[in-house]
């Protein structure tokens, strides 16, 4: 079985860059107004000073949170959790992929898409990146 993997980005620029998607996520779900994020956007410069030194990306992140404080309506709940969902999936995928190095076929016949669904994970985004095709 051949792998396709989507475009990801591997390794620890990509744990940082899909961490950065998931905190942006967080703080724009955070909100209970608009006017919440259209000040945490005016003032995102102080907060992004100090992630950019813990690695984040931080202009994803005011991006994020200035398009929020920009939207006619808060987002859902379930769209933060779809964004966190898909963020923390590309994480583990990442660190999955980098752990199991050769070891992809064993990896297969025992990861459950199912299972990965019940923590939180797409399970089937990681079945296509890992084992090249949906289950």
């Amino acid at each position: 079985m051949e792998r396709q993997f989507i475009p990801i980005i591997q390794g620890l620029p990509g744990v940082l860059e899909y961490a950065s998607q998931t905190f942006a996520a967080q703080l724009v779900g955070a909100a209970t107004n608009l006017g919440q994020l259209k000040h945490l956007c005016h003032h995102a410069d102080g907060l992004t000073v100090r992630l950019h030194q813990q690695g984040y990306d931080t202009k994803f992140i005011k991006n994020a949170v200035c398009a929020a404080a920009n939207a006619t309506r808060l987002a859902t709940n379930a769209e933060i959790q779809a964004q966190t969902t898909e963020a923390a999936t590309k994480i583990w995928t990442v660190q999955a992929a980098g752990s199991i190095k050769f070891y992809e076929r064993a990896f297969c016949n025992i990861f459950s898409p199912q299972l990965a669904f019940g923590v939180g994970l797409n399970g089937t985004y990681v079945v296509e990146q890992i084992c090249g095709v949906a289950d």
